[in-house]
């Protein structure tokens, strides 16, 4: 990569790692708000779907944190892949100019430049099959945080909304009764 698109990627991840702080403290300033206003006892139903409406938001705010939490074992693994694949790099280009040995640097011994490359390509290969259950487990995790964060504040809105709808209702029927009369 160039320096320029190496520097958008770091502005990237770094806007990606504000969002993910901004919609945990999103999901938990709207579970702390919604639980300080709320009123109980109007309805059983409303009631049951406040409750739940919590429970989503409480369980989408610590799936967020726990997700916070395992990213950066994921970045780890991706500087020692990125460590690895620079050195399998190197190693070609100096095999290319007929190099036939290297000094390791982890042992300080002379190795062949094959069995060198082959020790990196194979340490990228490992890194990658560690890489994928990682992706996949956070992946997972954030689909389930967005869609709790969702179900909650959807249910919340409709346990706020439900006095003031069937307060609506119960006063078109009067209306409709009284014209009808």
């Amino acid at each position: 990569m160039t320096q320029g698109a190496d520097d958008n990627s770091v502005v990237g991840q770094r806007i990606q790692e504000k969002l993910h702080f901004y919609v945990i403290a999103l999901t938990f300033t709207v579970l702390g708000l919604s639980i300080q206003t709320s009123t109980f006892g109007h309805s059983l139903l409303a009631d049951l779907v406040e409750l739940i409406a919590w429970l989503s938001l409480l369980g989408s705010g610590l799936i967020g944190l726990w997700r916070v939490e395992g990213t950066p074992h994921l970045y780890d693994l991706y500087a020692l892949r990125s460590t690895y694949d620079t050195r399998a790099q190197g190693l070609r280009k100096v095999e290319s100019q007929d190099v036939r040995s290297v000094t390791s640097l982890e042992d300080g011994l002379e190795h062949p430049i094959g069995e060198a490359l082959h020790n990196a390509v194979a340490s990228v290969s490992i890194i990658d099959e560690q890489l994928k259950p990682w992706q996949n487990t956070l992946k997972a995790r954030y689909r389930w945080q967005r869609g709790l964060f969702v179900a909650g504040f959807i249910l919340l809105v409709v346990s706020r909304a439900f006095l003031p709808a069937s307060t609506i209702v119960d006063g078109v029927r009067a209306f409709l009764a009284a014209r009808g009369a």
